[in-house]
């Protein structure tokens, strides 16, 4: 994981995950190598996933196979791309990632390695369901 959104929650009229969340994500950004930005934008995300993306591409050699905008099936918060790469051994996934824990609203930014042997052949682009459940069993953890 190299990032987290936390994206105003529009149904929440009284923010009330902010006060809390707030200090955590405070705390996580005092660890080296981290910053918190604030505001932040969906598209200055969306930004971070395409330079990671760029070095992912770059570190490979090679374009990402597939590249998908993922809505809620996958992600808590907003649709952002996932950019998919196989290699002879791995699924390596650039993209969002909902939180598995208390957290709300909170969507991470990561880059994920898992074993190709789960599920080697990627759904045909069309299959937007077989899409979004071939990188949910990529990148859950």
């Amino acid at each position: 994981m190299f990032g987290e959104l936390y994206p105003v929650d529009e149904d929440d009229e009284d923010l009330t995950n902010r006060s809390w969340l707030g200090e955590l994500v405070d705390d996580w950004g005092r660890a080296p190598g981290w910053t918190v930005r604030r505001p932040s934008s969906v598209e200055a995300c969306v930004e971070v996933l395409d330079q990671a993306a760029d070095a992912v591409a770059a570190h490979l050699g090679a374009a990402p196979e597939r590249t998908v905008v993922s809505g809620a099936a996958v992600v808590t918060g907003p649709p952002m791309p996932h950019r998919i790469w196989r290699t002879p051994t791995h699924a390596v996934i650039v993209g969002p990632h909902a939180d598995n824990g208390p957290y709300g609203y909170l969507t991470h930014l990561q880059l994920a390695s898992s074993p190709l042997d789960q599920a080697p052949e990627l759904p045909p682009a069309g299959d937007t369901e077989g899409l979004d459940r071939w990188i949910e069993a990529h990148v859950d953890w």
